[in-house]
């Protein structure tokens, strides 16, 4: 799922719960709820894994693009050291 894929995933949680503050509040149920609703139903998503749609949800946007590489070479140097 792309950047963009998961913003407009976001926007259609905060429409259907009709507030977006009320997205921190949502349950389990809602999200569940949400999924079979609408995601599943829309072009947005057609992949149809739920567990990536929830983590969306949960965690908000993530764009893997946008992560540095040297980042990721930090923490595996981090890693060694420490060992």
């Amino acid at each position: 799922m792309t950047h963009s894929e998961q913003g407009q995933l976001v926007a259609m949680w905060h429409a259907y719960l009709g507030d977006a503050a009320l997205a921190k509040h949502a349950r389990n149920v809602d999200m569940v709820s949400f999924y079979f609703d609408i995601v599943r139903e829309s072009p947005v998503y057609p992949f149809g894994s739920c567990f990536e749609v929830f983590d969306v949800l949960i965690n908000g946007p993530f764009d893997p693009e946008g992560v540095s590489i040297d980042r990721y070479a930090e923490r595996i140097d981090l890693k060694r050291t420490a060992a």
